[in-house]
């Protein structure tokens, strides 16, 4: 058995570059791999402090060059619309009536499952950006692009 040896393990971000450092490692009687953990440990929380260094940015950070805000307010627009469009699909969904009802309301509800997925992403987005995504259904029409 070897006992005592250096080798590559870890994994370190350099340059945009994933790249293996040096770190600590044993074989035991088994010939399973053991490391220093202490190392290992040390390590990550090196890894992990500039990652976390501005998280309450969220996905705005020094490089983001768009207004912010009028992303916001586009994305809420577009939010209103997603929403109307969910709900005249739902209407015609359950509306539809003659021979072929079953398969229009398929249809409509397909459709309207689509456009809450939609909506459930932008309002993911905006928050994502810092904002709030506006969900009152005061205005909701005058907000929406939708026919």
């Amino acid at each position: 058995m070897i006992f005592g040896r250096q080798a590559a393990g870890l994994v370190q971000l350099k340059n945009r570059r994933l790249v293996l450092a040096a770190i600590p490692a044993v074989f035991s009687h088994s010939g399973l791999w053991k490391c220093e953990m202490s190392q290992f440990v040390t390590d990550i929380k090196k890894i992990r402090q500039p990652a976390r260094k501005h998280m309450e940015q969220g996905a705005v950070t020094e490089s983001y060059k768009a207004d912010r805000n009028a992303v916001v307010k586009v994305l809420n627009e577009v939010l209103a619309t997603e929403l109307v469009c969910v709900l005249r699909y739902k209407h015609h969904y359950f509306m539809a009536a003659g021979i072929d009802t079953e398969a229009v309301k398929a249809e409509f509800l397909q459709h309207a499952t689509e456009e809450q997925q939609h909506s459930d992403w932008v309002a993911n987005h905006i928050t994502q950006l810092n904002g709030q995504p506006n969900l009152n259904p005061a205005g909701l029409a005058t907000r929406s692009h939708s026919e």
